[in-house]
């Protein structure tokens, strides 16, 4: 398949993600923002949900309401791929990526370099067709940041070796290429029946990605004590936001699709909201 010189934004539109309005869109995210706390200063990594705002948008608001008004030079998105198996890590080449408020560079000297540092670093053009993971936070991104580059990673294996090689190639990168990064977990959490349950176990994962030990919060994965669709992409950031000297984590939010729309509990899904950060928590939190 051909590589694109954009990537068109797939997920606007009704009974989709999020809004196609430009106007309606950059209201909603500002509602959000406004009400998910105030900014945190230090703040180096983040996990933000990827489900229809409707649902998940206000827990979304929590994590990125803590960057809101920082400056970094790019932002690093990773995510699972949801429909297409592969062999690596997906990284588009395309020059943009684009959403009902405009589009986003791509910063294609940090994937270049990337690649070089990865071996199982590729494009798989099929992989944009469908995936929701990175564009669903964008919005996010350019109402709280502004003008910032992009480096879109879609990981295909989830398990704490590729999280650790990711990790590590992201880490030489950020290093030769310098400059500010923040790094975005693209994860939602317990997906299955019932909604207290979904509630229970969504908390547990959050209080083991608010342990600030990426090891543990995949030991509890690895155990069947909680779940989480992208939980190498939760390991990932953790590790290198502890590398960019983030020393605490703080869990804002959890919630359920069911706390939303409470009309079965044949299916739920769990969300949450917690950063990574430089320094001791504000005591007024």
């Amino acid at each position: 398949m051909k590589t694109m010189s954009k990537r068109p934004a797939i997920c606007a539109g009704p009974r989709r993600f999020y809004p196609s309005d430009p106007r309606e869109l950059r209201e909603v995210v500002e509602g959000y923002l406004a009400s998910g706390g105030t900014t945190s200063p230090g703040t180096v990594g983040l996990v933000a949900p990827h489900a229809g705002y409707v649902f998940s948008g206000a827990t979304a608001g929590q994590s990125f309401a803590a960057v809101r008004g920082l400056r970094f030079d790019r932002v690093v998105v990773m995510g699972p791929s949801h429909f297409v198996p592969f062999d690596g890590v997906h990284v588009t080449r395309c020059n943009a990526f684009e959403t009902p408020l405009g589009r986003v560079p791509v910063d294609l000297d940090f994937v270049r370099a990337l690649e070089e540092h990865h071996d199982l670093v590729a494009e798989w053009p099929q992989v944009e067709a469908r995936e929701h993971c990175i564009e669903v936070e964008l919005p996010f991104l350019q109402v709280a940041l502004g003008e910032f580059r992009l480096v879109p990673i879609v990981v295909a294996n989830q398990g704490r070796q590729s999280a650790r090689v990711i990790a590590e190639a992201l880490s030489r990168t950020m290093a030769s290429e310098g400059g500010s990064t923040l790094v975005v977990a693209s994860c939602d959490l317990y997906h299955g029946p019932g909604s207290s349950l979904a509630l229970s176990r969504s908390r547990l994962a959050a209080e083991a990605m608010g342990g600030n030990d990426a090891d543990r919060f995949l030991d509890g994965i690895e155990h069947g004590r909680f779940m989480a669709c992208g939980p190498g992409a939760v390991a990932a950031t953790m590790w290198l936001a502890g590398e960019a000297g983030a020393d605490h984590a703080e869990v804002r939010g959890v919630t359920t699709s069911f706390e939303v729309y409470p009309v079965s509990e044949d299916y739920v899904v769990g969300y949450s909201s917690v950063i990574f950060r430089e320094g001791t928590p504000d005591s007024s939190s």
